[in-house]
């Protein structure tokens, strides 16, 4: 082509600003015909279709997996990306988003899905030898923190009455709950984790809850998708078939879901 598309750093490989632009035309190209390819197959009786998604590691293990697997069966080819990178949404690289938390603008259509419940958490033996005589919310500002973070920037904690941000040199921070489950179970410090996470491990005794009383923050969960994909069957089922998915797990958080299912083990064994 005669221009300079990449160059390479000990960082890698990365676009220059004709090779951006370059990119960027070239997928709008891409996408028109993805969607002729689409239009085509809308028109036959039988569901086909492929999708490229982005969604967050711990809610495909404990939630989207079963969706996945029933799409599969649908001639539904789909391709999973396990991250909740707010940059890769801006880059558009994926067709529909799975997305948990309050949403900031941007150009794309949102669908709540359901909710979940974000529970402050710790291990039994770590209350039980630092806090004797019991956790209150000032010990928050001197406490362990173990908090979740994308590229370096915690995220804002936050209670059912608002947004705060406090103890903001964490002990530990990462971009994965399941590892922050691991390190709270270990005695490392106290952590936030969506019900979907914690509920398994409060329910083995690994992690106890902190603060049980205070008001429940409950956040959204959302699909996120663009125009070029907004008519596709794929997408329509999908949606459909992850909203089912969620609504039997977790209608009104998966606390809740968890406390229907132990009150009905109780009537049973009664």
């Amino acid at each position: 082509m005669g221009v300079r598309l990449f160059y390479r750093s000990t960082k890698g490989l990365k676009a220059t600003s004709k090779g951006q632009t370059f990119y960027e035309s070239s997928r709008a190209n891409l996408d028109s015909l993805q969607r002729s390819v689409e239009e085509i197959q809308d028109t036959l009786t039988s569901l086909n279709g492929h999708l490229r998604v982005s969604a967050p590691l711990i809610f495909t293990r404990s939630i989207l997996n079963p969706a996945i697997r029933s799409l599969s069966s649908e001639n539904v080819t789909l391709d999973i990306s396990l991250s909740d990178d707010r940059s890769d949404l801006d880059q558009r690289a994926h067709d529909v988003y799975i997305r948990i938390g309050q949403l900031e603008d941007g150009d794309y259509y949102a669908k709540k899905i359901g909710q979940t419940e974000m529970m402050l958490v710790g291990s039994p033996d770590l209350i039980k030898q630092r806090y004797a005589d019991g956790f209150v919310e000032a010990d928050l500002l001197d406490a362990d923190l173990l908090r979740y973070a994308q590229k370096g920037s915690a995220i804002p904690w936050a209670t059912g009455s608002g947004l705060f941000d406090l103890n903001p040199h964490a002990k530990l921070m990462s971009n994965n709950g399941e590892y922050l489950a691991e390190a709270a179970i270990a005695g490392m410090g106290i952590t936030y984790l969506p019900d979907f996470l914690a509920q398994q491990h409060l329910d083995s005794g690994d992690l106890v809850r902190v603060l049980p009383n205070a008001e429940p923050l409950m956040i959204p969960i959302n699909i996120l998708y663009f125009e070029r994909a907004r008519q596709s069957k794929a997408l329509k089922r999908f949606i459909e078939v992850v909203s089912e998915q969620v609504s039997t797990v977790c209608p009104e958080g998966c606390q809740a879901r968890a406390g229907e299912q132990a009150r009905l083990r109780l009537v049973e064994t009664a």
